[in-house]
Protein backbone atom coordinates (compact mmCIF):
# COMPACT_ATOMS: atom_id res chain seq x y z
CA UNK A 1 0.00 0.00 0.00
CA UNK A 2 2.65 2.59 1.00
CA UNK A 3 4.46 1.66 -2.19
CA UNK A 4 1.23 2.37 -4.28
CA UNK A 5 1.13 5.84 -2.32
CA UNK A 6 4.18 6.70 -3.26
CA UNK A 7 3.80 5.96 -7.13
CA UNK A 8 0.73 7.87 -6.89
CA UNK A 9 2.38 10.99 -5.18
CA UNK A 10 4.82 11.07 -8.27
CA UNK A 11 2.46 11.00 -10.49
CA UNK A 12 0.47 14.07 -8.85
CA UNK A 13 3.59 15.97 -8.82
CA UNK A 14 4.72 15.33 -12.40
CA UNK A 15 1.44 16.28 -13.35
CA UNK A 16 0.67 19.21 -11.65
CA UNK A 17 4.85 20.50 -12.58
CA UNK A 18 5.93 20.14 -8.91
CA UNK A 19 8.08 17.41 -9.12
CA UNK A 20 11.34 18.35 -7.53
CA UNK A 21 13.53 15.12 -8.11
CA UNK A 22 15.92 16.56 -10.61
CA UNK A 23 16.92 18.99 -8.34
CA UNK A 24 17.36 16.76 -5.70
CA UNK A 25 19.20 14.54 -7.93
CA UNK A 26 21.61 17.69 -8.46
CA UNK A 27 21.92 18.02 -4.91
CA UNK A 28 23.40 14.89 -4.60
CA UNK A 29 25.64 15.09 -7.87
CA UNK A 30 27.18 18.03 -6.74
CA UNK A 31 27.70 16.64 -3.04
CA UNK A 32 29.19 13.35 -4.56
CA UNK A 33 31.48 15.07 -6.66
CA UNK A 34 32.47 17.45 -3.87
CA UNK A 35 31.17 20.67 -6.18
CA UNK A 36 28.95 22.57 -3.54
CA UNK A 37 30.90 25.57 -3.76
CA UNK A 38 30.75 25.70 -7.52
CA UNK A 39 27.42 24.97 -7.46
CA UNK A 40 26.38 27.67 -5.30
CA UNK A 41 28.64 29.79 -7.03
CA UNK A 42 26.78 29.43 -10.42
CA UNK A 43 23.62 29.60 -8.98
CA UNK A 44 24.28 33.39 -7.46
CA UNK A 45 25.81 34.16 -10.67
CA UNK A 46 22.66 32.91 -12.67
CA UNK A 47 20.24 34.86 -10.16
CA UNK A 48 22.27 38.46 -10.10
CA UNK A 49 22.43 38.31 -13.70
CA UNK A 50 18.55 37.50 -14.37
CA UNK A 51 17.80 39.95 -11.22
CA UNK A 52 19.99 42.98 -13.26
CA UNK A 53 18.07 41.94 -16.58
CA UNK A 54 15.14 41.67 -15.00
CA UNK A 55 14.06 43.29 -11.80
CA UNK A 56 14.09 46.86 -11.94
CA UNK A 57 15.47 47.69 -8.08
CA UNK A 58 18.04 45.54 -8.70
CA UNK A 59 19.59 46.55 -12.08
CA UNK A 60 20.10 49.96 -9.89
CA UNK A 61 21.22 48.64 -7.24
CA UNK A 62 23.90 46.21 -8.70
CA UNK A 63 25.23 48.48 -11.27
CA UNK A 64 26.16 50.95 -8.67
CA UNK A 65 27.84 47.83 -6.53
CA UNK A 66 29.79 47.23 -9.55
CA UNK A 67 28.23 43.65 -9.09
CA UNK A 68 27.49 43.12 -12.70
CA UNK A 69 28.65 44.91 -15.64
CA UNK A 70 27.32 43.94 -19.14
CA UNK A 71 25.99 41.03 -17.70
CA UNK A 72 29.62 39.64 -16.28
CA UNK A 73 29.53 38.98 -12.71
CA UNK A 74 31.78 40.20 -10.04
CA UNK A 75 31.31 37.94 -6.76
CA UNK A 76 34.45 39.55 -5.17
CA UNK A 77 32.11 42.48 -4.43
CA UNK A 78 29.30 40.65 -3.95
CA UNK A 79 29.37 42.11 0.06
CA UNK A 80 29.17 45.71 -1.56
CA UNK A 81 25.09 44.84 -2.74
CA UNK A 82 23.25 47.11 0.09
CA UNK A 83 21.20 44.78 2.17
CA UNK A 84 17.50 43.98 1.46
CA UNK A 85 15.04 44.56 4.30
CA UNK A 86 11.16 44.43 5.36
CA UNK A 87 10.42 48.18 5.13
CA UNK A 88 12.51 47.89 1.43
CA UNK A 89 10.06 45.04 0.50
CA UNK A 90 6.87 47.28 1.38
CA UNK A 91 8.23 50.17 -0.25
CA UNK A 92 8.94 48.70 -3.50
CA UNK A 93 6.93 45.83 -3.96
CA UNK A 94 6.69 46.28 -7.64
CA UNK A 95 10.35 47.18 -8.83
CA UNK A 96 11.69 44.17 -7.08
CA UNK A 97 8.96 41.88 -9.08
CA UNK A 98 10.51 40.46 -12.14
CA UNK A 99 9.30 41.90 -15.94
CA UNK A 100 9.37 38.38 -16.89
CA UNK A 101 6.79 37.12 -13.97
CA UNK A 102 4.63 35.70 -17.13
CA UNK A 103 6.21 33.47 -17.95
CA UNK A 104 6.30 31.84 -14.33
CA UNK A 105 3.69 30.00 -12.08
CA UNK A 106 3.88 32.40 -9.40
CA UNK A 107 1.59 33.30 -6.48
CA UNK A 108 1.95 35.68 -3.94
CA UNK A 109 2.88 35.12 -0.03
CA UNK A 110 2.69 37.41 3.14
CA UNK A 111 5.05 36.80 5.78
CA UNK A 112 2.63 36.33 9.52
CA UNK A 113 3.71 39.78 10.98
CA UNK A 114 4.70 39.03 13.79
CA UNK A 115 7.05 41.93 14.24
CA UNK A 116 4.90 44.60 12.80
CA UNK A 117 3.34 45.22 9.79
CA UNK A 118 3.21 41.52 7.72
CA UNK A 119 5.43 41.79 4.11
CA UNK A 120 3.80 41.02 1.25
CA UNK A 121 5.98 39.08 -1.33
CA UNK A 122 5.69 36.66 -4.66
CA UNK A 123 6.86 32.51 -4.88
CA UNK A 124 7.09 30.72 -7.81
CA UNK A 125 7.36 26.81 -8.95
CA UNK A 126 11.65 27.12 -9.23
CA UNK A 127 11.62 28.75 -5.80
CA UNK A 128 8.65 25.43 -4.24
CA UNK A 129 11.26 22.51 -6.45
CA UNK A 130 14.04 23.88 -4.97
CA UNK A 131 12.99 24.51 -1.46
CA UNK A 132 11.07 20.95 -1.38
CA UNK A 133 14.33 19.11 -2.64
CA UNK A 134 16.15 20.98 0.23
CA UNK A 135 13.41 19.21 2.82
CA UNK A 136 14.23 16.01 1.15
CA UNK A 137 17.53 16.45 1.66
CA UNK A 138 17.17 17.12 5.54
CA UNK A 139 15.22 14.19 6.15
CA UNK A 140 16.80 11.74 3.86
CA UNK A 141 20.17 12.81 4.23
CA UNK A 142 20.40 14.29 7.20
CA UNK A 143 18.34 11.93 9.55
CA UNK A 144 17.78 9.12 7.59
CA UNK A 145 13.94 9.43 7.09
CA UNK A 146 12.09 8.31 3.42
CA UNK A 147 9.70 11.54 4.62
CA UNK A 148 7.10 9.75 1.90
CA UNK A 149 7.05 6.56 3.17
CA UNK A 150 6.86 7.05 6.39
CA UNK A 151 3.72 8.35 8.42
CA UNK A 152 3.76 11.80 9.84
CA UNK A 153 1.58 14.01 12.01
CA UNK A 154 2.10 17.88 11.58
CA UNK A 155 1.46 20.50 13.68
CA UNK A 156 1.23 23.56 11.90
CA UNK A 157 -0.68 26.43 11.55
CA UNK A 158 -3.75 27.07 9.13
CA UNK A 159 -5.94 30.24 9.28
CA UNK A 160 -7.74 28.51 6.47
CA UNK A 161 -8.90 25.67 7.86
CA UNK A 162 -9.99 26.83 11.40
CA UNK A 163 -12.09 29.40 9.24
CA UNK A 164 -13.97 26.54 7.61
CA UNK A 165 -15.60 23.38 9.26
CA UNK A 166 -13.89 20.97 7.07
CA UNK A 167 -10.92 20.16 5.37
CA UNK A 168 -11.21 20.19 1.80
CA UNK A 169 -11.27 16.85 -0.59
CA UNK A 170 -8.12 17.89 -2.27
CA UNK A 171 -6.54 18.56 1.05
CA UNK A 172 -7.61 14.71 2.06
CA UNK A 173 -6.51 13.42 -0.98
CA UNK A 174 -2.72 15.23 -0.80
CA UNK A 175 -2.51 14.14 2.82
CA UNK A 176 -3.48 10.75 2.36
CA UNK A 177 -0.37 10.04 -0.36
CA UNK A 178 1.88 11.27 1.50
CA UNK A 179 0.84 9.47 4.69
CA UNK A 180 0.22 12.86 6.94
CA UNK A 181 -2.24 13.89 9.51
CA UNK A 182 -2.34 17.59 9.75
CA UNK A 183 -3.10 18.90 13.22
CA UNK A 184 -4.11 22.57 13.51
CA UNK A 185 -2.01 24.29 15.62
CA UNK A 186 -4.23 27.45 15.69
CA UNK A 187 -6.81 24.93 18.07
CA UNK A 188 -4.91 24.60 20.87
CA UNK A 189 -7.44 24.63 23.52
CA UNK A 190 -7.99 21.81 25.79
CA UNK A 191 -10.54 19.84 24.01
CA UNK A 192 -8.46 19.79 20.57
CA UNK A 193 -5.24 19.13 22.54
CA UNK A 194 -7.25 15.87 23.64
CA UNK A 195 -8.47 14.90 20.41
CA UNK A 196 -4.92 15.29 18.85
CA UNK A 197 -3.41 12.71 21.45
CA UNK A 198 -5.93 10.52 20.90
CA UNK A 199 -4.89 11.15 16.63
CA UNK A 200 -1.44 10.51 17.46
CA UNK A 201 -1.90 7.23 19.73
CA UNK A 202 -4.47 5.90 16.74
CA UNK A 203 -2.39 6.95 13.95
CA UNK A 204 1.29 6.13 15.35
CA UNK A 205 3.10 8.37 13.47
CA UNK A 206 6.98 7.78 12.60
CA UNK A 207 7.95 11.52 12.98
CA UNK A 208 6.09 13.93 14.73
CA UNK A 209 6.59 18.17 13.06
CA UNK A 210 5.15 21.08 14.44
CA UNK A 211 5.37 24.64 15.53
CA UNK A 212 7.95 24.53 18.92
CA UNK A 213 5.74 26.08 20.41
CA UNK A 214 2.64 24.14 19.55
CA UNK A 215 4.77 21.25 20.38
CA UNK A 216 5.61 22.35 23.56
CA UNK A 217 2.30 23.53 24.87
CA UNK A 218 0.82 19.65 23.75
CA UNK A 219 3.57 18.30 25.39
CA UNK A 220 2.80 20.62 28.49
CA UNK A 221 -0.66 19.28 28.51
CA UNK A 222 0.12 15.52 28.05
CA UNK A 223 2.43 15.54 31.07
CA UNK A 224 0.11 18.10 33.32
CA UNK A 225 -2.85 15.33 32.63
CA UNK A 226 -0.66 11.99 32.86
CA UNK A 227 -1.79 11.02 29.66
CA UNK A 228 -0.19 8.13 27.42
CA UNK A 229 0.98 9.21 24.26
CA UNK A 230 2.84 7.33 21.64
CA UNK A 231 6.12 7.69 21.49
CA UNK A 232 7.18 8.69 17.73
CA UNK A 233 10.90 8.03 16.41
CA UNK A 234 11.52 11.44 16.19
CA UNK A 235 10.34 14.82 16.80
CA UNK A 236 10.90 17.82 14.54
CA UNK A 237 10.04 21.47 15.57
CA UNK A 238 10.19 24.59 13.38
CA UNK A 239 8.95 27.93 13.05
CA UNK A 240 9.78 29.12 16.04
CA UNK A 241 12.80 29.55 18.05
CA UNK A 242 13.56 26.46 20.38
CA UNK A 243 14.68 26.72 23.92
CA UNK A 244 16.22 24.24 25.42
CA UNK A 245 13.58 24.04 28.47
CA UNK A 246 11.16 23.51 25.68
CA UNK A 247 13.31 20.37 23.56
CA UNK A 248 13.96 18.90 27.52
CA UNK A 249 9.54 18.81 27.80
CA UNK A 250 8.72 18.00 24.24
CA UNK A 251 11.98 14.83 24.31
CA UNK A 252 10.26 13.61 27.90
CA UNK A 253 6.87 13.81 26.74
CA UNK A 254 7.24 12.01 23.72
CA UNK A 255 9.98 10.08 24.47
CA UNK A 256 12.14 11.02 21.26
CA UNK A 257 15.02 13.29 20.29
CA UNK A 258 13.89 16.67 19.31
CA UNK A 259 15.19 18.16 16.09
CA UNK A 260 15.62 21.69 15.41
CA UNK A 261 14.67 22.99 12.03
CA UNK A 262 14.97 26.21 10.51
CA UNK A 263 13.56 28.24 7.43
CA UNK A 264 11.40 31.62 7.30
CA UNK A 265 8.13 32.25 5.35
CA UNK A 266 10.76 34.23 2.74
CA UNK A 267 12.90 32.06 1.66
CA UNK A 268 12.58 28.73 2.78
CA UNK A 269 14.41 26.38 4.18
CA UNK A 270 17.69 27.61 5.44
CA UNK A 271 19.01 24.54 8.16
CA UNK A 272 18.36 21.86 10.09
CA UNK A 273 19.28 19.79 12.95
CA UNK A 274 21.61 16.71 12.75
CA UNK A 275 22.38 14.01 15.66
CA UNK A 276 25.11 15.77 16.96
CA UNK A 277 23.51 19.12 17.79
CA UNK A 278 24.55 21.47 15.00
CA UNK A 279 22.13 22.85 12.54
CA UNK A 280 23.85 21.95 8.84
CA UNK A 281 22.96 24.80 6.52
CA UNK A 282 21.09 23.67 3.30
CA UNK A 283 23.54 26.21 0.85
CA UNK A 284 22.01 24.78 -2.04
CA UNK A 285 18.74 26.37 -1.43
CA UNK A 286 20.10 29.30 0.47
CA UNK A 287 23.42 31.39 0.65
CA UNK A 288 23.80 32.72 4.05
CA UNK A 289 26.01 35.36 5.69
CA UNK A 290 26.74 36.31 9.27
CA UNK A 291 27.28 40.00 10.16
CA UNK A 292 28.23 42.26 12.71
CA UNK A 293 26.58 45.61 14.08
CA UNK A 294 29.10 47.17 11.23
CA UNK A 295 27.87 45.03 8.85
CA UNK A 296 31.46 43.09 8.40
CA UNK A 297 31.47 39.65 8.35
CA UNK A 298 31.73 37.79 11.67
CA UNK A 299 31.10 34.36 13.47
CA UNK A 300 28.25 35.82 15.66
CA UNK A 301 25.69 37.91 14.39
CA UNK A 302 22.89 38.89 11.98
CA UNK A 303 21.47 35.82 9.44
CA UNK A 304 21.30 37.27 5.76
CA UNK A 305 20.23 35.68 3.59
CA UNK A 306 19.62 35.25 -0.41
CA UNK A 307 17.58 32.28 -1.77
CA UNK A 308 19.06 31.28 -4.80
CA UNK A 309 15.99 30.07 -7.04
CA UNK A 310 13.30 32.87 -6.49
CA UNK A 311 13.49 34.59 -9.86
CA UNK A 312 9.92 36.01 -9.71
CA UNK A 313 10.80 38.19 -6.45
CA UNK A 314 14.48 37.82 -5.62
CA UNK A 315 15.49 37.96 -2.04
CA UNK A 316 19.28 39.32 -2.13
CA UNK A 317 21.63 39.91 1.17
CA UNK A 318 18.16 40.10 2.55
CA UNK A 319 18.06 40.45 6.49
CA UNK A 320 15.71 38.37 8.10
CA UNK A 321 15.89 40.08 11.45
CA UNK A 322 17.32 36.34 13.09
CA UNK A 323 20.90 36.40 15.04
CA UNK A 324 22.70 32.97 15.09
CA UNK A 325 26.71 32.07 15.44
CA UNK A 326 28.32 29.80 13.05
CA UNK A 327 29.75 26.16 13.70
CA UNK A 328 32.05 24.35 12.28
CA UNK A 329 32.57 23.97 8.87
CA UNK A 330 32.75 20.26 9.35
CA UNK A 331 30.79 17.70 11.27
CA UNK A 332 31.32 14.34 12.32
CA UNK A 333 27.82 12.93 11.50
CA UNK A 334 29.49 13.40 8.03
CA UNK A 335 27.04 15.80 6.27
CA UNK A 336 29.29 18.07 3.96
CA UNK A 337 27.95 21.51 4.86
CA UNK A 338 28.81 23.97 6.80
CA UNK A 339 26.96 24.46 10.18
CA UNK A 340 24.91 26.94 12.66
CA UNK A 341 26.35 26.76 16.37
CA UNK A 342 23.97 28.01 17.48
CA UNK A 343 20.22 30.33 16.64
CA UNK A 344 20.14 32.85 19.36
CA UNK A 345 17.03 34.75 18.24
CA UNK A 346 15.41 37.56 16.81
CA UNK A 347 16.95 41.18 16.45
CA UNK A 348 13.55 42.35 17.41
CA UNK A 349 13.31 40.06 20.68
CA UNK A 350 16.72 41.97 22.33
CA UNK A 351 15.55 44.60 25.07
CA UNK A 352 17.43 47.54 26.34
CA UNK A 353 18.76 47.89 29.63
CA UNK A 354 18.08 51.51 31.13
CA UNK A 355 21.40 52.57 29.70
CA UNK A 356 20.55 51.47 26.31
CA UNK A 357 22.86 48.58 25.97
CA UNK A 358 21.07 45.45 24.50
CA UNK A 359 19.43 42.43 26.41
CA UNK A 360 19.14 39.59 24.72
CA UNK A 361 16.01 37.67 25.04
CA UNK A 362 17.52 34.49 26.06
CA UNK A 363 18.19 36.11 29.57
CA UNK A 364 14.17 36.20 30.36
CA UNK A 365 13.96 33.05 28.98
CA UNK A 366 16.20 31.67 31.28
CA UNK A 367 14.94 32.73 34.51
CA UNK A 368 11.48 32.45 33.93
CA UNK A 369 11.51 29.03 32.32
CA UNK A 370 13.02 27.96 35.16
CA UNK A 371 10.21 28.95 37.28
CA UNK A 372 7.95 27.65 34.55
CA UNK A 373 9.87 23.96 34.67
CA UNK A 374 8.87 24.21 38.61
CA UNK A 375 5.25 23.77 37.68
CA UNK A 376 3.85 27.16 39.01
CA UNK A 377 3.98 28.85 35.62
CA UNK A 378 1.66 27.50 32.11
CA UNK A 379 2.63 30.17 29.96
CA UNK A 380 4.60 33.58 29.90
CA UNK A 381 5.37 36.84 27.87
CA UNK A 382 8.05 39.42 28.71
CA UNK A 383 7.17 42.80 27.34
CA UNK A 384 9.20 45.84 27.73
CA UNK A 385 6.51 48.45 27.54
CA UNK A 386 9.70 51.65 28.11
CA UNK A 387 12.91 51.63 28.66
CA UNK A 388 12.13 51.61 32.18
CA UNK A 389 9.47 48.74 32.73
CA UNK A 390 8.60 45.52 32.15
CA UNK A 391 5.65 43.45 32.09
CA UNK A 392 5.53 39.86 32.85
CA UNK A 393 2.50 38.01 31.94
CA UNK A 394 1.58 34.40 33.12
CA UNK A 395 -0.73 31.79 33.13
CA UNK A 396 -0.51 30.20 36.44
CA UNK A 397 -0.59 26.79 37.25
CA UNK A 398 -0.40 27.31 40.93
CA UNK A 399 0.41 30.04 43.26
CA UNK A 400 3.50 31.38 42.60
CA UNK A 401 5.17 32.11 45.53
CA UNK A 402 6.51 35.77 46.51
CA UNK A 403 10.15 34.39 46.66
CA UNK A 404 10.28 33.25 43.04
CA UNK A 405 8.57 36.81 41.90
CA UNK A 406 11.76 38.31 43.95
CA UNK A 407 14.34 36.17 43.12
CA UNK A 408 13.39 36.77 38.82
CA UNK A 409 12.96 40.59 39.82
CA UNK A 410 16.59 41.07 41.52
CA UNK A 411 18.10 38.74 37.91
CA UNK A 412 16.42 41.62 35.59
CA UNK A 413 17.21 44.30 37.52
CA UNK A 414 20.80 43.04 37.23
CA UNK A 415 20.74 43.54 33.60
CA UNK A 416 18.14 46.09 32.76
CA UNK A 417 18.84 48.41 35.73
CA UNK A 418 18.23 48.97 39.58
CA UNK A 419 15.43 51.37 38.50
CA UNK A 420 13.76 49.20 36.32
CA UNK A 421 9.14 49.09 36.97
CA UNK A 422 8.21 45.24 36.73
CA UNK A 423 4.70 44.40 36.89
CA UNK A 424 3.54 41.18 37.18
CA UNK A 425 0.06 40.56 34.91
CA UNK A 426 -1.74 36.99 35.87
CA UNK A 427 -4.11 36.44 32.50
CA UNK A 428 -6.18 33.42 31.52
CA UNK A 429 -3.94 33.00 28.23
CA UNK A 430 -1.63 34.30 26.09
CA UNK A 431 -2.64 35.55 22.46
CA UNK A 432 -0.88 34.21 19.72
CA UNK A 433 0.69 35.94 16.29
CA UNK A 434 -1.66 35.53 13.26
CA UNK A 435 0.66 32.70 12.35
CA UNK A 436 -0.46 30.84 14.98
CA UNK A 437 3.17 31.48 16.99
CA UNK A 438 3.88 32.51 20.36
CA UNK A 439 6.24 35.11 21.50
CA UNK A 440 7.60 34.91 24.35
CA UNK A 441 9.85 38.14 24.94
CA UNK A 442 9.17 41.04 22.71
CA UNK A 443 9.81 44.81 22.81
CA UNK A 444 7.41 47.99 22.13
CA UNK A 445 10.65 49.67 21.69
CA UNK A 446 11.80 47.88 18.87
CA UNK A 447 9.01 46.99 17.51
CA UNK A 448 8.20 50.54 16.70
CA UNK A 449 11.64 50.85 15.05
CA UNK A 450 10.47 47.84 12.79
CA UNK A 451 7.86 49.86 11.62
Amino acid sequence: MHRMKQLLWKLVLKIGRHDYSKEYEQINRAIGKNQLEELREERIKELLVHAYQNVPYYKKILREAGVVIRDQVDLTKFDQIPLLTKDIIRSNFESLTSHDLNTRRWYYKRTGGSTGEPVKFIHDDRYTKWKNAANKYYYSNVLGVDEDAVKKIILWGSEADLLRAKTGFKKKIMSYLRNTVVLNAFKMDEASMSSYVEKINSYKPYVIRGYSGALFELADYISRNSLTVHSPHLVISAAENLYEYMRRSISKTFQAPVYDFYGTREVGDIAGECQNGLMHQLPFNNFIEILDDRGQPATKGRVIVTNLHNYSFPFIRYEIGDLAELGPQTCDCKIPTPTLKELTGRVTDCLAAIDGSPVPSEFFIHFVGVTLNQGQIRQFQVVQKTRDEIEILFVPLGELPAQNRRDIETKIRLVMGESCRIVWKQVETIPKTKNGKYVYVKSLLSRERER
